[in-house]
C-alpha cells in the first residue's frame, strides 16, 4: 500500500437558499445569473439602511425534516432540510458507525436567542427549549441526531469562513481515519442581530450587491444552509456511489491585522490560498476557476483580488476565472462557504463556470476575469473556494474534478487497517510544551495546583462566590477575582475588547511564555491558534443587542458589534501575539477545549503548523446563569434567602475562566530543546444521537425516571436486559420530562458514547494495548461520580484506573471545563500526585506512577471526547 493520502470525495449535496429549496434549483438559477435578493418579509427592517436580503421565502412548516423534529429555530430547520437532501443525493440509507458531522455557523441559534431575551425582558416565563436552541453546537447535534451519526460531531464558528472551514476539517477527519463519511456544511438565518450589526458598520447595500464591480457599495445579507456528504474514496467505491468531485486540501490563516477589516494587501488571504494549493500539490497555473469571497464591499473585493494575484502570480491569476455566488444569494455568513462550496463542486461536475451577477463596470483595483453576468462552459479540473471573515480568519478549499485513482481497483480492495497504519507512520507526533490557566484559583498553573493539593472535597468554599442571575436570584459560582487584564494588555487596547477577548489573549500569552516559544517574523506564520468556547461572546451580545431591542436601529453600536462573533477572541490572539498560522474557533458545549485540542492535533500531525496554541475560555453573565437554570442544570435561590450556602445548591457550580496549552510537533519541540510536559498519544470523539431530543435539547439523558430502552441496554452490552425491556414493551423512548441536572449527569455515558470515545483514544499507533493509570472524569460534580461514567470505565478495565477530577475546586467552567482537567492531569503526571475521586469526595493520592492518563469530556448534549496523555521519554 502506498503512503499517498486517502482521497476524499463528494457524493451528496443539499442546499436551501433564496434561489430554492434544493441544490438543483440553486444550480439552475446561478447558471442563469438570477439573483434572489428581495425585500425581507421574515423580520422587521424599519430604520435600517437596507430592507433587502437573500431570504428563504418557503415557510418553515413546509420543511419536512424540521417538522419531524419539531425544530423551531430557523437555522436548525435549514440545516435539517439540506442534510436530508444531501443524504438522499448520496443514496446513503445507513451511515457507518464512525460517520461524523461538521457544521459551520456564524450566529447559531440567534433567532432563538432573540426570542429568549425578549421573553425574559418582558417578564414572561421563557420557553425552556429556546436556551437549548441558542447553543451554537445545537445545529450540528440536531442534524447528527436526525441522521443517526455516532462519530465525531464538530461545530466551527469562524464567522464568514465557517462553512469552508467545516468542509476542510471534515476532509481531515476522513484522511486521518477518524471517520469514513462526514456530513459537512453550514447554516445561518437572517436575524436582527446580523442586520443591525452590518447596518452599524454601514456595510449594507440598498440594492442587490455588485461584487468586484466598479460601482459596488456594500453587501447583501442572505440565509440558508448547504450540506455536502464527504466520503473516503474507498467507502464510496465499495458502494458504487456517484462522485461529484474530490476535496483536495484546504488552507487556514489569520490576518492578525484588524477586528473587521481585511489586510489591505490581502496578505493573510494569500497565505490561505497558497497553503491550500501547496498541500494539494496543485500548481497555480493549473487553477481553472475560483469561487471568490466577493462580498461587494469596496475593501474586501480589492483585498481579495490582491490576495489571488499574490498566491497565483499575476499571469496565472489573469488566466483563472473568478465569480461570486453572493451576487445571487447574498452573504450567508457561516453557511456561505458551504453553499459556495456546493456551487464550486457543481461547476467542476458540469464543466460550467457560473457568473458574477449585477456586474456593471470594471474597477482598476479589481482587474481579474470575474465572469460578468453570463455563465461560461469550459472544461474544469481544479477550482478554489475562498472565504474570508471578521477576526481575520481566512479559508481556501481546493476541489478537483473527480477521476478514479490509478489503483482504483486496489483502493476498493485495500485493507483499511493497513491503510491506517501506513498513514500513521507518516504523521507527526504531538507534544505539549506550554500550559496556562486563569480561574478562581488564580492566574498561574501553580495556583490551580496549590488549590487542588490543599483542598479536600469542601475546601472549594473559599473559591466560590455569590452572583445574581437575570432574575436577581442568588447562585454560587466560580468567578474570577485576581485577574487583571492590564497585566497583559495595554489599557488602550483593552478598552476595545470584551472580557472573553481579554481572557483569551492573556492565557495565550502565558502559555507561549511557559513554552518559551518566541514568535518572530520568521516563524509567526507557522504558529496557529485554535479557540474553543461554549457560550462565547454573550457579554458583547448583550451589550450590542439590548439597546437595539429597546431603541431600534439607531442604537446599533459599531464598537460592540465586532466582538459579537465567536472567533473574535482568536483574532485578538493573532493580533497581540502575531500567531498568524492556522486559525479556527470551535463551539462544542462543555467539550469545547477538547474539540480545540483535537483540531490542533490534526493540524500538527498533518504538518499544517509547527506549533498551535489550543485555548478555551468562557465568562459568566446573569443571562448565562439563567440559561443554565432554564435548562435545569443548576438551581435557583431567591436573593432574600439569607441562609443560602453552596451546600444548598443542586447541580454543578458554574464557573468562568480560560485555559491554554501549546502543542507542537515532536520534531519542532526537540529542535528548539523545549521542555515537554507530555505527549498527546491519541483521542476519541463520539456522539450519541439519543442524547439530543427533537427540539435540540437533552432528552434521554434528562429523563426524570431514567427509563431504559432496548437500544440503551444493548449499547451497554446487556443483551439480556434488552430482551427484558423488549418483552415489556419498553423498546421505545418514553415521553419527555423536564430536564434536570441529576438525570443529565447520570446518563453521561449510558449509551456507550463515552465508552467508545475512550476505546478510540486508547488505540495505539504502535498496536500496543495501553491501560491508563488514571482517568480525569467528564462528570460535572462529585455527587454523580458513581454513576454511568464509572460503569463505562468498569466495563473497559478489570482493574479500574484511578479516577480523578479538579472540578471540586474550580467548578464546571463551561467550554474550558475539561481544559482545567487536562492541565491538572499534566501537573499530576509531573508531581506524582492525583486528586482522586472516592465515592462522593476527592482526596489527594500521593506517590502514584502516572505513565498514561485519559482526560474525558462531554458537551452535556451528546458529544464525547477522550484524550490520551502519555509521559514523554
Amino acid at each position: 500500500m502506498s503512503n499517498q493520502k486517502q482521497k476524499v470525495v463528494v457524493t451528496g449535496i443539499g442546499a436551501i437558499t433564496a434561489l430554492g429549496t434544493n441544490a438543483e434549483e440553486l444550480w439552475h438559477a446561478v447558471l442563469q445569473g438570477t439573483h434572489g435578493i428581495h425585500k425581507v418579509e421574515s423580520i422587521a427592517m424599519d430604520g435600517y439602511m437596507a430592507n433587502i436580503a437573500g431570504e428563504v421565502k418557503q415557510p418553515l412548516e413546509e420543511l419536512e425534516a424540521a417538522q419531524n423534529l419539531h425544530a423551531t429555530d430557523r437555522a436548525v430547520s435549514f440545516a435539517l432540510r439540506a442534510a436530508e437532501e444531501a443524504l438522499q443525493s448520496a443514496k446513503l440509507q445507513q451511515l457507518p458507525e464512525d460517520a461524523g458531522c461538521v457544521i459551520g455557523t456564524c450566529l447559531g441559534g440567534a433567532k432563538s436567542w432573540e426570542r429568549w431575551i425578549k421573553q425574559r425582558q418582558a417578564g414572561e416565563q421563557a420557553e425552556a427549549e429556546l436556551w437549548q436552541q441558542v447553543r451554537f453546537n445545537g445545529i450540528a447535534e440536531t442534524v447528527s441526531s436526525h441522521a443517526g451519526i455516532h462519530g465525531p460531531v464538530v461545530t466551527i464558528s469562524t464567522a464568514c469562513a465557517a462553512g469552508g472551514n467545516a468542509i476542510g476539517h471534515a476532509a481531515d477527519l476522513i484522511r486521518s481515519g477518524k471517520a469514513s463519511v462526514v456530513l459537512a456544511g453550514g447554516a445561518d438565518a437572517l436575524s436582527i442581530l446580523a442586520v443591525s450589526g452590518f447596518h452599524s458598520l454601514q456595510s449594507l447595500s440598498t440594492e442587490p450587491c455588485k461584487p468586484y464591480s466598479g460601482d459596488r457599495d456594500g453587501l447583501s445579507l442572505g440565509e440558508g444552509a448547504g450540506i455536502l456528504v464527504l466520503e473516503s474514496e474507498q467507502h464510496a467505491a465499495a458502494r458504487q456511489a456517484r462522485i461529484y468531485a474530490e476535496v483536495l486540501e484546504f488552507g487556514l490563516s489569520a490576518d492578525g491585522y484588524h477586528p473587521t477589516a481585511p489586510h489591505p494587501e490581502g496578505e493573510g488571504a494569500a497565505r490561505a490560498i497558497s497553503m491550500a494549493l501547496e498541500k494539494s500539490g496543485v500548481h497555480p497555473e493549473d487553477v481553472d476557476y475560483i469561487n471568490g469571497h466577493g462580498t461587494g464591499t469596496p475593501k474586501n473585493d480589492s483585498a481579495e483580488t490582491m490576495a489571488i494575484k499574490q498566491a497565483l502570480g499575476e499571469v496565472a491569476a489573469s488566466r483563472a476565472r473568478v465569480s461570486s455566488t453572493k451576487s445571487m444569494i447574498g452573504h450567508l455568513l457561516g453557511a456561505a462557504g458551504a453553499v459556495e462550496g456546493i456551487v464550486t463542486v457543481l461547476a467542476l461536475h458540469h464543466h460550467h463556470i457560473p457568473p458574477t451577477a449585477n456586474y456593471t463596470k470594471p474597477d482598476p483595483e479589481c482587474d481579474l476575469d470575474y465572469t460578468p453576468n453570463e455563465a461560461i462552459q469550459q472544461k474544469l479540473i481544479y477550482a478554489i473556494s475562498n472565504n474570508f471573515a471578521f477576526g481575520g480568519n481566512n479559508c481556501s478549499v481546493v476541489f478537483r474534478a473527480y477521476e478514479p485513482s490509478a489503483d482504483y481497483k486496489q483502493a476498493k480492495e485495500a485493507n483499511s487497517a493497513d491503510a491506517a497504519a501506513s498513514l500513521e507512520r507518516e504523521r507527526e507526533r504531538v507534544v505539549i510544551t506550554g500550559i496556562a490557566q486563569i480561574s478562581a484559583a488564580g492566574t498561574k498553573p501553580s495556583s490551580l495546583w496549590d488549590a487542588i493539593t490543599s483542598a479536600e472535597t469542601d475546601a472549594a468554599q473559599s473559591l466560590w462566590t455569590e452572583m445574581l442571575d437575570a432574575d436577581q436570584n442568588r447562585t454560587y459560582v466560580s468567578k474570577l477575582t485576581d485577574y487583571n487584564s492590564t497585566d497583559y494588555i495595554s489599557r488602550k487596547d483593552a478598552r476595545r475588547m470584551d472580557t472573553l477577548g481579554k481572557l483569551t489573549v492573556s492565557v495565550a500569552m502565558d502559555a507561549l511564555k511557559d513554552s518559551e516559544l518566541e514568535l518572530t517574523d520568521y516563524n509567526s506564520n507557522q504558529v496557529g491558534v485554535v479557540f474553543g468556547t461554549a457560550n462565547g461572546t454573550m457579554e458583547s451580545l448583550e451589550q450590542f443587542y439590548f439597546p437595539v431591542l429597546n431603541e431600534g436601529a439607531p442604537a446599533a453600536n459599531p464598537a460592540h458589534f465586532p466582538n459579537t462573533v465567536f472567533n473574535q477572541a482568536a483574532g485578538q490572539v493573532a493580533m497581540h501575539t502575531q500567531a498568524r498560522g492556522v486559525s479556527s474557533t470551535v463551539v462544542d458545549g462543555h467539550a469545547s477545549f477538547s474539540s480545540a485540542l483535537c483540531m490542533a492535533y490534526e493540524h500538527i500531525q498533518s504538518r499544517d503548523a509547527e506549533a498551535i496554541v489550543a485555548i478555551a475560555a468562557d465568562v459568566l453573565t446573569p443571562y448565562v446563569i439563567s440559561g443554565y437554570k432554564d435548562a435545569g442544570l443548576i438551581s435557583s435561590h431567591p436573593a432574600e434567602a439569607a441562609d443560602f450556602n453552596s451546600a444548598d445548591q443542586s447541580g454543578f457550580v458554574l464557573g468562568e475562566g480560560a485555559v491554554a496549552v501549546v502543542v507542537e510537533s515532536l520534531t519542532h519541540a526537540l529542535a528548539r530543546h523545549a521542555t515537554i510536559y507530555a505527549e498527546v498519544s491519541g483521542y476519541g470523539r463520539t456522539f450519541e444521537p439519543s442524547q439530543v431530543n427533537h427540539k435540540g435539547a437533552v432528552t434521554q439523558a434528562m429523563l426524570a425516571n431514567r427509563t431504559e430502552t432496548v437500544a440503551q441496554a444493548v449499547s451497554l452490552g446487556d443483551t439480556e436486559r434488552g430482551a427484558q425491556l423488549s418483552s415489556t414493551g419498553r423498546g421505545e423512548a418514553v415521553s419527555l420530562a423536564e430536564p434536570t441536572y441529576d438525570t443529565a449527569v447520570a446518563e453521561l455515558a449510558r449509551r456507550g458514547g463515552l465508552e467508545r470515545a475512550m476505546q478510540k483514544a486508547l488505540q495505539s499507533v504502535h498496536g500496543e494495548s495501553i491501560v491508563p493509570d488514571a482517568i480525569f472524569m467528564a462528570q460535572p460534580a462529585m455527587d454523580a461520580a458513581a454513576s454511568a461514567e464509572r460503569q463505562a470505565i468498569a466495563r473497559l478495565y478489570s482493574d479500574a484506573p484511578l479516577l480523578a477530577s479538579c472540578k471540586h475546586v474550580i467548578g464546571e467552567v463551561q467550554g474550558a471545563a475539561n481544559g482545567f482537567q487536562l492541565i491538572a492531569a499534566l501537573l499530576s503526571m509531573q508531581q506524582g500526585c492525583l486528586p482522586q475521586v472516592r465515592e462522593h469526595a476527592t482526596t489527594l493520592a500521593k506517590d502514584v506512577s502516572l505513565e498514561h492518563i485519559l482526560v474525558n469530556g462531554a458537551s452535556l448534549t451528546g458529544s464525547y471526547t477522550s484524550i490520551l496523555l502519555s509521559k514523554y521519554e
